[in-house]
């Protein structure tokens, strides 16, 4: 890797020492704008875990999508540390209904389980998430965040907020739940 820190908003993120960073954004077509940009680059990987699903492809389909694509990793290389983390905050991947299972009529927690596994398939070292957009009654953010931190100790997890809305302060008041 040739670059080990990371400029993002109004933080410097040492991207080989993994954790929970939270930033926050002028608004959010700034935030969108910046996150675009570096997940341009090819390092270090950035991935936003968002966006739209393909609508007449499967749960499966939509996580496996990119990486098949591009070459460049294999989705089953992948798969293993999305399901465990997933498992680790309290949700087990249900994926045997993901092959049948179109966006359209997939839960709300499938949609973020396929959501944040299509963007680990790019094997990032930063995973920014939209504490905005975040549900707290679906999975907690800091149950979300122990169990990535868990997982995945070299990555950096980013809850990014477009200010002043700031829906990662929950998180700021308990780093106890992190460490």
């Amino acid at each position: 890797m040739t670059c080990s820190l990371l400029r993002l908003a109004n933080i410097s993120l040492q991207i080989d020492r993994g954790g929970v960073h939270f930033v926050g954004w002028p608004d959010a077509d700034a935030l969108a704008a910046e996150v675009a940009a570096l997940a341009q680059q090819d390092d270090p990987i950035v991935r936003w875990a968002g966006g739209a699903l393909i609508a007449d492809l499967c749960l499966l389909d939509n996580l496996v999508l990119e990486p098949t694509l591009r070459r460049a990793t294999r989705p089953a290389d992948h798969l293993p540390g999305v399901e465990a983390l997933f498992a680790g905050a309290g949700f087990p991947l249900r994926r045997s209904a993901w092959q049948r299972t179109l966006p359209g009529r997939a839960s709300e927690l499938e949609l973020l389980q396929v959501r944040v596994g299509r963007a680990l398939m790019a094997d990032p070292d930063v995973l920014v998430m939209s504490a905005d957009a975040w549900v707290e009654t679906l999975l907690a953010q800091d149950r979300f965040s122990q169990s990535f931190c868990t997982q995945f100790p070299w990555r950096a997890l980013v809850w990014a907020s477009a200010l002043p809305h700031c829906s990662a302060a929950p998180l700021r008041v308990r780093p106890a739940v992190l460490a």
